[in-house]
């Protein structure tokens, strides 16, 4: 599961292909980054958390491209995610934008991961696959004003039933105390959880007039939204951004990668290449220089010869002009006439 969620398609665990399946998350999850990463990096903290636009186009995208794709990575994917994310045109409404940072942390890190796991096993296993978001605000001491949702694992506390041990630590950790409506809240949602791990199947919901809830498929998104005030079905989980996460972002990774003008090699692997083609130069250089050397001496050879059939013409020391004999001339085999 944890390999299919990082984007691994592989589906050689095949119990991940016979087994029913129910995915869930928090509304909030970001809200734990905020705690542990992001009031860190701005230089402020989860209470009193504020952020910017230049903060979130600067910081905030960067870091969190980083840390889930490395450091090689195009420059336009960044500024792609800042645009999807960042309020580029609006006013600096200071809780606007920290919901921004929350969402981004919330998708990347948590909601991405679960969709993709989810559209995969709808594609090839045999069970069902239901999907719910958790809403519920939990009145906490510690929690910060400008902060309304359900924050990562709060609803593992519903989950688990409110018992009077439970609560006492809870209470004692958080000071967490449910209402009543929450405790009927988690009555019903440990119903709707046990119902489906006996029959692959939520359905029927628990309080009458209850909704049907849906069965997810990657088309439609469908997931139950829970809280105390409404349990609803609803469709197009967290969209425009898992359409971006799940769709837009591969395909931009495929396309830079196509693109890049290098291959992404180690630098021993980029020194060696270097080297080859310094001697293949060497090697072409000393080959001229004798190709050279040999015609300049074949010349040279030339003139010579050259030079040594022409005949000459030079004065003796009668005054009388002589022509030197020819090589190539056959000197005469007859006697000279007597004078």
């Amino acid at each position: 599961m944890t390999n299919l969620a990082k984007g691994d398609n592989s589906t050689e665990d095949i119990g991940f292909l016979h087994v029913d399946l129910m995915l869930g998350l928090n509304n909030m999850e970001g809200g734990a980054h905020v705690a542990l990463l992001w009031a860190e990096h701005l230089n402020t903290t989860y209470n009193e958390f504020n952020v910017s636009r230049t903060d979130i186009r600067n910081i905030v995208v960067p870091i969190a491209i980083n840390l889930t794709f490395g450091s090689d990575i195009s420059q336009s994917i960044t500024q792609t995610v800042n645009f999807q994310y960042n309020d580029v045109k609006g006013a600096d409404d200071p809780q606007r934008l920290r919901q921004r940072v929350v969402d981004l942390s919330t998708d990347i890190d948590v909601a991405a991961p679960l969709v993709r796991t989810g559209n995969l096993h709808v594609l090839v296993a045999q069970g069902s696959t239901y999907l719910y978001q958790f809403s519920e605000p939990l009145n906490l001491t510690h929690a910060p004003v400008w902060f309304s949702g359900a924050n990562r694992a709060n609803d593992v506390i519903f989950l688990f039933g409110f018992s009077e041990r439970g609560l006492q630590f809870v209470n004692h950790v958080t000071g967490f105390t449910p209402t009543v409506e929450q405790r009927v809240l988690s009555t019903r949602l440990i119903k709707m959880i046990a119902k489906f791990a006996r029959t692959g199947n939520p359905n029927p919901l628990n309080a009458a007039g209850d909704p049907q809830w849906p069965e997810y498929d990657a088309m439609s998104m469908s997931y139950l939204d829970i809280s105390a005030a409404h349990v609803s079905p609803k469709h197009h989980f967290r969209e425009p951004f898992m359409t971006f996460w799940t769709s837009v972002v591969p395909e931009l990774l495929t396309a830079t990668s196509q693109n890049a003008t290098s291959p992404l090699v180690c630098p021993e692997e980029i020194g060696h290449t270097i080297k080859v083609n310094l001697v293949t130069a060497e090697n072409i250089i000393i080959a001229l220089s004798i190709v050279s050397f040999c015609l300049l001496c074949a010349c040279v050879l030339l003139v010579c010869l050259s030079v040594a059939r022409e005949p000459t013409l030079y004065i003796n020391s009668n005054n009388a002009v002589m022509k030197t004999p020819n090589l190539s001339e056959t000197p005469s085999l007859s006697s000279p006439t007597d004078s």
